[in-house]
């Protein structure tokens, strides 16, 4: 299947092998993705260097994004990077390439690979990405996959699951794909993966604009509170410090200082993410481990009437279902987010399944 790819070498500031699958651009991007696959054929011949020479990098930001993501441990994009990892390690030398490669000859979806990409300061007027008049913001997308009727942004993370910044950075690869394109960002699927985990969301201008920068202070190891409120905790803040009980020995500090915020303070998940300028996923991530532990009641985040739903329907979807909790979401129409469905199976003491812990 490797037959039709193409490859071109760009010096951007460092190497970057960007290949194409033209069969797979011509079958995949018909119709409503014309303008992709006019970009990705464009690219290997009209590329221009000076985006990439100054301002700031995607994959340099360090941002909280505040957004839906679904964790899953049995995605075929996993299998496929286990595979690549394995039969491609005597032919390229770094896993990315390894993995890229792969997928790129095997993967009925993805259709490049070290995708180049770049938008200018004036298109970011209301995303708060530090750049100077007549700058670029750039990157390089290290998969792009057409699959069904959405263009997904997928980036390889050797430890993805522990990754803190990785959405901000695909999230801003699709909206500058989207501004080369002119495809609405809504058409868009980001993620992140390794042999073991993919994390996947849908990005919006609107999480994008309220996403909150991280200061140097703010880096894994220190200790945050937030200026803007009063004995508010952050990432890494003391319990003790701030006179905060925890209501079971078993909970983390992260889970008692989040559970003290909505169940106590009253916050709602939102606001609690703000505070603790953590994103939604490890919110909820907190509340469950509240719930799970008997500090909090899921009828604080879902109305017994819907939670009854919730369990008619988890009820009914096979034991050998691969994504539970998206069939999950996709049977309840969407009505809750993936976080609140997981606290809901929490409280409903209900087994997650194939959703890892």
């Amino acid at each position: 299947m490797n037959s039709g790819i193409r490859a071109t070498r760009f010096q951007h500031l460092q190497t970057y092998d960007y290949r194409t699958h033209t069969a797979k651009i011509e079958q995949l991007c018909q119709g409503g993705f014309s303008s992709l696959a006019t970009l990705l054929t464009t690219l290997h011949q009209n590329c221009p260097e000076h985006p990439f020479e100054t301002g700031p990098r995607a994959s340099k930001q360090r941002h909280v994004l505040y957004t839906e993501m679904l964790l899953d441990s049995r995605h075929e994009r996993c299998r496929n990077a286990s595979i690549g990892l394995r039969v491609n390690s005597a032919k390229y030398s770094t896993a990315h390439s390894q993995v890229e490669c792969y997928m790129l000859e095997h993967d009925q979806t993805t259709v490049a690979v070290e995708v180049p990409v770049w938008t200018s300061a004036e298109r970011l007027a209301n995303i708060p990405v530090p750049i100077r008049d007549k700058e670029f913001l750039s990157g390089h997308i290290d998969l792009l996959a057409v699959e069904g009727n959405s263009i997904c942004i997928w980036d390889y993370k050797p430890d993805a699951k522990h990754e803190q910044y990785a959405s901000v950075q695909v999230a801003l690869y699709a909206l500058m794909l989207s501004h080369m394109t002119s495809i609405p960002l809504h058409q868009f699927r980001c993620g992140y993966f390794d042999a073991t985990h993919v994390i996947e969301f849908t990005p919006n201008q609107n999480d994008l604009e309220q996403m909150t920068m991280v200061s140097v202070a703010d880096q894994p190891g220190s200790v945050h509170i937030n200026p803007s409120a009063s004995r508010v905790p952050g990432p890494t803040a003391n319990l003790k410090a701030l006179g905060i009980k925890s209501p079971h020995p078993a909970m983390s500090a992260s889970s008692v200082m989040t559970w003290h915020l909505f169940s106590t303070q009253k916050k709602t998940v939102r606001e609690t993410a703000e505070l603790r300028q953590m994103s939604l996923q490890n919110v909820y991530e907190d509340l469950e481990e509240a719930i799970r532990c008997g500090a909090l009641s899921i009828t604080e985040l879902v109305p017994s009437d819907r939670l009854a739903a919730i369990a008619f329907v988890w009820d009914q979807l096979a034991d050998d279902q691969w994504t539970p909790m998206k069939s999950l979401s996709e049977k309840l129409q969407g009505e809750f987010p993936h976080g609140v469905l997981r606290c809901a199976i929490a409280g409903l003491r209900r087994p997650l399944r194939h959703w890892p812990k």
